[in-house]
């Protein structure tokens, strides 16, 4: 089938039995059903042996829609030459029939089994439920099987009914002996969209039938830098409000979105913005913030579940003292009475009560309402245009200033009006960019190319929780037509938005430049520290220090990138990192960088690589190897030099004292004679002579 949502019904009990031969009797068809009576039930059982009927009554409002389910499935199982047969009875013409076979419920389903009339398998009421479902959900293709390899293939052991999205299980309804018809409707209804539906021309109808009243309503571009962190925000949240929540993505930039746009009030230039639209009462409910991210959408859903969520009207009351202070607060009533004051000239700042930008011009409006104050023809208001309605045509996107000139004024009087064009091009505000580097030096700039050589300038900065004004050290640059400035500042846990201040004087003009930060928006983190151990032969365990910051503490605030040699992983939520199953003889260079996430508040800005850490798995088996050849190259030349040595000073020494010899065996004897040491007489020689005894010890 080509369309995408498939439901199917698990039972198993009404499409089970046995083949049997048919006989050649016509019985008359209504859209591939019998049409049975109780002439031709008996030939009907006798040619089917798996004859599903049908007992109806045509002007039962159950009945109508089983009747076009029913006639669906009998051409389906027709195309596909089934065994199973679908016939149906009209219990308000066969009477005598359904009292004979003891019909009590309409509409009703019975399965007889090879011929058996009396012993028919009754269907359960569930199955009745899903075809009177099939017929009120029109829209939609529904299925019927008992298919043991459908059960395997989507781990299914109960009656079931199942949502198929592109032929992947998206949901599951167990159907159980409670259940009615209009909980497989509701089932169905919420989950036949997908978590966001993107409002068109097909989803419109479906989107305002929805069973679900409450639609959390997303105006944003498409094509717009930050869509995809907002869009996951948004995708994310819609998980816990299913069933609760519809949550529906206008695209601002389609132009066929107008007239949505036009009936909701909102301007392109205003996204992107959420809004919360009550379908009963028809209430709309803006979300308080400029910043999109999961747990601000979710803190809002959570607000106007519990009745807590303030919603927009067209005007809110008239304040009694609205005129009393220098800055005049108007609302939808009272607003063209003020500005479109034909002898005043009305200068209104258009804000909104969250923007922290729109908070930042609150004083300068102060001290602009008092440097007025003497002047009777000119007002100086405000007006929150999120709460109020007005019927003027707004291009810029909130705080904005306009001014509403008088148009009989006096030739003396203060008139105010719009900068002539070379002026505005000359003062054409630069944009500040500022960032802040290790955790608390404050760095912006600024070009001056689109000002005058004789523009003279200062500049200030100022915490929202702090009303105290801190000095810019800047130095300019002629030749590359930059001001850069510096400072540092204590870190406070207060300290989370800030604003930028530059006065500007050009032409006897003075401009006041004022804009917005947050400073976890413009923060560059200084990169962790690696440390790298391998914990097993196989695992190499990487570790790092969580990154300091002037304004998160928590560690689910930041992302980090890990790249291993040339592949990179992103991490959430962690400060470790396991690399298993990698090659013994490779050596790794690790390095890894970090920035703000969109959990907390988004950052696109990464930090630098940190220094690389090069580690081997077989480092400190290399290590111990070349210690031992180190060991071995040294000492044993020492070994055979000593040996050497040795041999030669052995054979100097035998040749300085020769060595004893031993005593032959006959001097051995003479020693172990007792009268050994006994003097022995010598014999005279002839001639009278001594004669001297030699003796041969060899």
């Amino acid at each position: 089938m080509t369309p995408m949502w498939i439901y199917i019904i698990v039972w198993t009990a009404c499409l089970s039995g046995i083949l049997a031969k048919k006989e050649s009797v016509s019985i008359a068809e209504d859209k591939d059903v019998l049409v049975l009576t109780e002439n031709n039930l008996n030939h009907a059982l006798k040619q089917h042996s798996q004859l599903l009927v049908h007992f109806y009554a045509p002007l039962s409002g159950e009945s109508l829609g089983s009747i076009l389910g029913f006639a669906k499935a009998a051409t389906e199982l027709k195309e596909i030459n089934s065994s199973v047969k679908l016939g149906k009875i009209d219990i308000s013409k066969e009477k005598e029939l359904a009292k004979f076979l003891n019909v009590t419920t309409v509409p009703s389903l019975r399965l007889y089994l090879d011929g058996d009339k009396y012993n028919p398998v009754q269907c359960p009421g569930l199955v009745r439920h899903f075809y009177d479902v099939a017929g009120e959900v029109a829209d939609l293709p529904f299925c019927v099987t008992g298919s043991e390899p459908i059960f395997r293939k989507y781990d299914i052991t109960d009656d079931s009914v199942v949502l198929l999205r592109k032929s992947k299980m998206a949901e599951r309804f167990e159907m159980t002996s409670q259940t009615v018809k209009d909980d497989v409707v509701h089932f169905i209804r919420v989950h036949e969209m997908p978590l966001v539906t993107e409002y068109n021309g097909k989803t419109s109808s479906k989107i305002l039938n929805s069973v679900v009243q409450n639609h959390l309503l997303l105006f944003i571009d498409k094509a717009e830098k930050g869509f995809k962190q907002i869009y996951r925000a948004f995708k994310s949240t819609a998980k816990e409000y299913r069933g609760k929540i519809l949550f529906v993505l206008i695209d601002a930039s389609e132009p066929r979105n107008g007239r949505i746009m036009e009936y909701f009030r909102v301007r392109r230039e205003e996204s992107p913005l959420i809004r919360m639209v009550n379908l009963t009462d028809n209430l709309q409910y803006q979300l308080p913030s400029d910043h999109l991210d999961q747990q601000t959408i979710t803190d809002f859903c959570q607000s106007y579940i519990q009745g807590n969520a303030k919603p927009k009207l067209q005007s809110e009351p008239i304040p009694e003292d609205w005129d009393k202070q220098p800055v005049k607060e108007l609302v939808g009533m009272n607003f063209e009475k003020v500005a479109f004051n034909e002898n005043k000239n009305v200068l209104v700042l258009f804000y909104a009560s969250w923007s922290s930008e729109s908070r930042a011009l609150f004083p300068l409006f102060e001290e602009l309402a008092k440097h007025y104050s003497d002047s009777e023809d000119v007002v100086v208001a405000k007006i929150d245009v999120t709460a109020n309605d007005i019927n003027i045509r707004m291009t810029e996107r909130y705080p904005a200033i306009k001014v509403f000139p008088a148009v009989y004024a006096e030739r003396n009087a203060t008139v105010l009006q719009p900068i002539d064009k070379e002026t505005r091009n000359d003062s054409r505000l630069f944009q500040i960019r500022c960032f802040i580097y290790n955790v608390n030096l404050l760095n912006c700039s600024w070009s001056t190319d689109s000002l005058s050589e004789n523009a003279q300038y200062s500049s200030v900065f100022q915490f929202f929780s702090i009303p105290e004004h801190h000095p810019f050290n800047c130095v300019s640059s002629s030749s590359e037509k930059m001001v850069e400035c510096t400072s540092r500042f204590e870190v406070d846990e207060r300290k989370l938005e800030m604003f930028v201040l530059v006065n500007i004087s050009i032409n006897n003009c003075r401009y006041i430049i004022c804009q917005y930060f947050k400073l976890t928006n413009i923060e560059k983190l200084d990169p962790p520290e690696i440390n790298a151990t391998l914990s097993k032969s196989t695992n190499l365990e990487i570790q790092w220090m969580q990154t300091k910051s002037c304004c998160s503490k928590q560690n689910k605030c930041f992302i980090y990138e890990l790249k291993i040699n040339s592949e990179t992983v992103e991490l959430r939520n962690v400060l470790t990192y396991n690399l298993t199953n990698f090659e013994p003889t490779w050596r790794y260079t690790i390095q890894i960088r970090t920035k703000h996430s969109d959990v907390c508040d988004y950052n696109d800005v990464w930090s630098d690589w940190s220094k690389a850490v090069e580690i081997s798995p077989l480092e400190n088996s290399f290590q111990l190897k070349a210690s031992v050849i180190a060991a071995i190259v040294l000492v044993l030349p020492m070994i055979l030099l000593a040996f050497l040595l040795i041999c030669k000073f052995q054979r100097l020494f035998e040749k300085l004292f020769p060595p004893i010899p031993n005593p032959s065996k006959h001097v051995q004897n003479l020693l172990e004679k007792s009268d050994f040491n006994q003097e022995t007489p010598h014999k005279q020689s002839e001639e009278g002579g001594e004669i001297l005894e030699v003796i041969d010890y060899k």
